[in-house]
């Protein structure tokens, strides 16, 4: 219900594209670029140099997100661009691979065609891609597999950067509403997975080569971008709170001392009673004394 109540806001409703998108592209990038151009150990290596590209990018944009010498509205403004940027440097390059083999290093065999790579010319190969899908071993590949592994890891870095960037920007379009705040977070999972769910089925009709994913997954994504750029000249332009919110931690100085406790007499017998969880002073003993 949370979810559904949030498509009436605006922001929301602006940043459709933008949660829809947020998981399209990856089904190109395990399905596509790691699972149809690497063996099997290359793409488990491939996959720990994409998650650990990815927490580097997300301290990396966090230190942008937080940067306190700017307005939030101009963080804003700078960690779309960073986004931009991140998905046409990752996914543009990934595109290139797509159609070059690996920049000539991996040539799927067309499938349709008997002979075999031949260097001097008369064999028919087509780049990697569904249906003609290239084994390249980072061992005995190097170096020219190194330039798709590279590749790999920028896709996991954009990745990362999208999402930090769409939790920060709907933290701060929600203000110090917590209500806000789960409801943004509802709707963008739940758009977020018809996205993802709509691209792997789409990946199931063969005629939807890697090739095309790659393209339709580099313009949904950066045409995203264009309707949230509308939304940021709406944020605050400082952090806003709410009274007992998550932007309003507990201090220390804020707990009660359990000595100064003020202390609440039972109407009934007249004892003195103590916050629960409080112990009388002086043990046992001590409390039969008090009630006596």
């Amino acid at each position: 219900m949370a979810a559904i109540g949030a498509l009436k806001d605006p922001f929301v409703q602006r940043s459709l594209l933008f949660f829809f998108a947020s998981n399209w592209f990856y089904t190109y990038d395990f399905s596509g670029f790691n699972g149809s151009q690497f063996n099997i150990r290359t793409r488990g290596l491939n996959s720990a140099v994409f998650w650990g590209a990815q927490m580097l990018a997300s301290w990396l944009f966090g230190k942008v997100a937080d940067d306190n010498s700017l307005r939030i509205r101009e963080r804003a403004t700078k960690g779309l661009w960073i986004v931009v940027i991140t998905l046409v440097f990752s996914l543009g390059p990934a595109i290139y691979d797509n159609f070059s083999g690996a920049n000539g290093a991996c040539a799927g065999r067309d499938d349709d065609h008997d002979d075999d790579h031949d260097d001097g010319g008369g064999a028919r190969w087509k780049p990697w891609d569904k249906t003609h899908a290239c084994e390249l071993d980072f061992y005995k590949d190097a170096p020219a597999v190194f330039f798709p592994m590279v590749i790999y890891a920028l896709l996991g870095a954009a990745d990362a950067v999208y999402q930090s960037f769409a939790y920060w920007l709907m933290s701060c379009a929600a203000g110090g509403s917590v209500r806000k705040t789960v409801q943004y977070s509802a709707c963008y999972k739940g758009i977020q997975s018809l996205g993802a769910g709509i691209a792997w089925l789409a990946d199931l009709n063969g005629s939807f080569s890697y090739r095309a994913q790659g393209i339709v997954a580099l313009a949904m994504t950066v045409l995203a971008c264009v309707p949230v750029a509308t939304t940021i000249s709406e944020l605050p332009e400082e952090p806003e709170k709410e009274q007992g919110g998550l932007y309003e931690p507990l201090s220390v100085n804020d707990q009660q001392d359990p000595d100064s406790a003020q202390e609440i007499t039972d109407g009934a017998t007249g004892v003195a009673l103590r916050p629960s969880g409080q112990a009388e002073k002086g043990g046992a003993g001590a409390h039969m004394l008090h009630a006596h």
